[in-house]
């Protein structure tokens, strides 16, 4: 999808001024202060911190052409003037010399995760800057973005090389967003020299913009640089990954050097003390995401890998790992109840992962059964769903079951979870469930793996039967990783009690398979993660709003593999505005 002068944009929920009940907003800036790589500021730094205490309100900047840790310094005291002393803090690059990039941030907004350099933007050039990257979350909200500040080749006009060089670069942030999930801003002076009357710029803009990235393009066009031989704008704000996070709307303006003005006027002068560049001003504005659509829930499976055990051939997950599985499962899956299966309960990183998901209102119910450390965990986020007291319970569908002539035996099996739950006027219960593995290490063959998934689907549906009569709520939802496709024999007494997994209506948009530890990978079909209920009494359910976690091309999920999990969770939706409660009757 192109954007033009007021196409909508990404939606991610960041954190920065409230615009009205249902809306926030987001105010970027960049700026080239004119140092160079000579160790010399050509521009006066004194007199650019007193231009930028004059733009209010801006979240991030984005800056180039700093030329050191004292002179970014004072950037940074301006930048925390101009929004009234709320704390802002420094990412200053390491290449580039003394021409390096900076990012200012306000650290009351916005929480740094991690920060690095893109070295190969310097195609092998040293004293080229590398792109200067920040992972921040929304302290409001918790979502999480990336923005990332660049300073592509300017060179020599005569120069093929360096046009080719530029060109380069281009591909490169292409290829690098291309491997990012999460949506990016990115900004700075990227002297493709995009012509005002015409559009048409330099190859290297071409490339970026017929890749991944998307101009947010200002309603009114003026030059950026001084430079008389030129008509033309050299600094941008650009989106790529919008489609992470849809909804946005965002537009850029053009700025004065020495007022928080929008440049009407297309030349202007340059002299020893300003910039020979104007800053350019983004600002997103996006819906609340806890405002929209609050008559529903999502009600989800997460199986993450071996959580707190070891994974062959993978590294520990970092503690910034499990704080961004902790925000998906939070703030991008927006996930009010979810069965997470193979959980070590034991493990530290299930006690980091737990602390995080509490600090968004996530309570726990953890199963007792497994013989390797491989147990079923049941959360709830309290704010949206409440528990109905002493309803919490393992079925007893037995941890061990044999076929009758004892060729087929299996121990250490995972009971289900189960409770019952109001969420507005809808009231159900959910069974987290973690059926037998298509594994044969301890079953020895695929029938024998068949006859015990089938048995535990029969016991759950006695039990089903008598959590109904019990509590007179026909609404449940089976929730786990079933750990095989729609439609195979071993559900076959699921459908019969009139059971129909959810996966078998995805959402626009949903990916195909959950199970992604296989040649497919992000194209897996391999769906074993569902969510059964029976239509006749679950009548809240939102049709066709079952969702498979989608991850965008190769690169991406062999990075999630290694960080997260093999498999991606999958969710459906609720509406909590009425409540279809069947009562059984006694007699």
């Amino acid at each position: 999808m192109k954007f033009g002068l007021f196409s909508p944009l990404l939606s991610f929920t960041l954190v920065a001024a409230r615009v009205d009940a249902q809306e926030t907003q987001l105010r970027v800036m960049t700026w080239n202060m004119q140092s160079n790589m000579n160790n010399a500021q050509e521009a006066d730094p004194d007199l650019l911190a007193s231009q930028m205490r004059r733009k209010k309100n801006i979240d991030l900047w984005g800056l180039t052409e700093v030329q050191n840790k004292d002179v970014a310094e004072k950037f940074r005291a301006a930048a925390e003037a101009a929004a009234g002393g709320q704390d802002f803090q420094l990412i200053l690059g390491k290449t580039g010399r003394s021409d390096r990039l900076a990012i200012l941030f306000n650290a009351e907004r916005l929480k740094l995760i991690k920060k690095y350099e893109l070295r190969r933007i310097q195609v092998g050039r040293n004293g080229l800057r590398g792109a200067l990257v920040a992972q921040f979350r929304g302290r409001e909200t918790g979502q999480e973005f990336l923005f990332v500040v660049n300073h592509l080749l300017r060179g020599k006009k005569s120069s093929s090389k360096d046009r080719a060089d530029r060109l380069t670069q281009s591909k490169l942030l292409n290829e690098w967003a291309a491997g990012e999930s999460l949506p990016i801003i990115a900004v700075g002076d990227y002297n493709f020299d995009v012509n005002i009357d015409t559009l048409s710029g330099a190859p290297s803009y071409h490339e970026l913009v017929n890749g991944e990235f998307r101009w947010v393009r200002p309603l009114h066009l003026v030059k950026t640089h001084d430079d008389d031989d030129y008509k033309s704008v050299l600094d941008f704000v650009f989106v790529a990954n919008e489609d992470r996070a849809p909804g946005w709307s965002g537009k850029s303006t053009i700025m004065n050097r020495g007022s928080d003005t929008p440049a009407q006027r297309m030349d202007f002068g340059d002299d020893a003390r300003n910039s020979d560049h104007r800053p350019v001003r983004a600002t997103f504005t996006f819906a609340d995401p806890n405002s929209a659509d609050p008559g529903t829930i999502q009600v989800g499976s997460f199986n993450i890998e071996l959580l707190g055990s070891k994974r062959k051939g993978r590294p520990k997950r970092k503690q910034e790992d499990l704080e961004e599985l902790a925000n998906r499962i939070a703030v991008r899956h927006d996930l009010e109840v979810v069965v997470f299966q193979e959980i070590n309960t034991q493990s530290s990183q299930w006690a980091t992962l737990k602390s995080e998901l509490s600090q968004y209102g996530y309570v726990f119910h953890e199963g007792t059964t497994s013989n390797r450390n491989q147990f079923v965990v049941l959360a709830w986020d309290e704010d949206e769903v409440k528990l109905t007291p002493d309803s919490l319970q393992e079925l007893p569908i037995g941890t061990e079951i044999t076929n009758p002539d004892g060729s087929c035996q299996v121990d250490g099996l995972r009971l289900p979870l189960a409770g019952h739950f109001t969420a507005g006027e809808f009231s159900f219960w959910v069974v987290g469930v973690h059926l037998k593995s298509r594994s044969t290490k301890s079953s020895g063959s695929q029938w024998c793996n068949t006859f015990v998934r089938s048995t535990q689907c029969e016991r759950i549906v006695e039990q089903v039967d008598r959590l109904v009569t019990e509590s007179g709520d026909r609404d449940v939802l089976l929730v786990g990783d079933f750990n095989h496709l729609l439609g195979h024999e071993s559900f076959d007494s699921l459908a019969a009690a009139g059971f129909t997994s959810q996966m078998a209506f995805l959402e626009e948009g949903s990916a195909r398979g959950s199970y992604i530890k296989n040649s497919k990978l992000h194209e897996s079909d391999d769906l074993i993660d569902h969510v059964f209920i029976r239509f006749h009494d679950t009548q809240e359910v939102v049709r066709r709003s079952g969702f498979v976690y989608p991850l965008k091309n190769r690169t991406v999920a062999e990075r999630y593999i290694r960080d997260f999990s093999d498999h991606v969770p999958v969710w459906v939706s609720f509406r909590t505005t009425k409540d279809d409660l069947v009562v059984v009757s006694e007699n």
